[in-house]
């Protein structure tokens, strides 16, 4: 009995494990002091940039707030209830682009890399659930492009995006050798990473991995609601 339990347990783990691309560990982005969140508020916010960007595929970025811990593999998630530190840095276009949760309502801010499968099967379904203006039953999705590599496949992330046709508003994040400030900041574990900001903008949910239809469409009723 002990020994079935066991085999479901690692049967669970691989299908996690199969579901999203690792993190590569030189995402590392906590502030000047390697400070994570503390939903509580009492620590103290930092800001942290990257001044440069090719404009393709990574852009220059501003991250301000405090850092998010990282996504734990199991039990609670520590970052529920903190602040979701605010992005600035440019779109697809090159035009300055500001991600301020809390300013405009809910949203879902989803972390895709080009070269991940999962991320790739992923962002068709996020087109399929939303609207014309890239909003999941009203909740604006927003795109960071992130852990860019001009050496890996589906280069360069704009050209994909355009191709799958996603209409939400979309950020470059910083390069790899830069720290990918944005999505270190929200505690990126693997790709895809989903990140749910209330109308407060606060952290109400964090997912890794694919998600379904019907996980998405769910996933913006619960913050829809609340």
């Amino acid at each position: 009995m002990r020994r079935r339990r066991t085999l479901r347990l690692l049967a669970c783990l691989l299908l996690l494990a199969v579901a999203a691309c690792g993190r590569d560990d030189s995402v590392s982005a906590r502030g000047d002091d390697g400070a994570a969140a503390d939903p509580s508020g009492d620590a103290t916010p930092t800001t942290v940039a990257a001044e440069q960007g090719d404009g393709v595929g990574t852009g220059p970025i501003t991250v301000s707030g405090v850092a998010l811990a990282d996504l734990p593999s199991g039990g609670d998630d520590p970052a529920i209830g903190a602040a979701a530190p605010e992005l600035r840095g440019i779109d697809l276009a090159g035009d300055e682009i500001e991600v301020v949760p809390g300013d405009d309502g809910p949203m879902i801010i989803a972390f895709l890399a080009h070269w991940c499968p999962h991320c790739q099967a992923e962002l068709p379904r996020i087109v399929a659930v939303s609207d014309d203006d890239g909003a999941i039953d009203g909740v604006p999705v927003v795109g960071v492009l992130t852990g860019s590599d001009p050496a890996a496949g589906n280069y360069p992330p704009s050209a994909w995006i355009e191709a799958e046709g996603f209409a939400g508003r979309t950020l470059l994040d910083s390069s790899r050798e830069d720290g990918s400030l944005a999505a270190s900041a929200y505690g990126l574990t693997s790709y895809p990473f989903l990140v749910v900001v209330d109308a407060d903008g606060r952290v109400a949910e964090r997912h890794a991995g694919e998600l379904d239809e019907d996980g998405l469409v769910d996933l913006a009723a619960r913050i829809g609601d609340g």
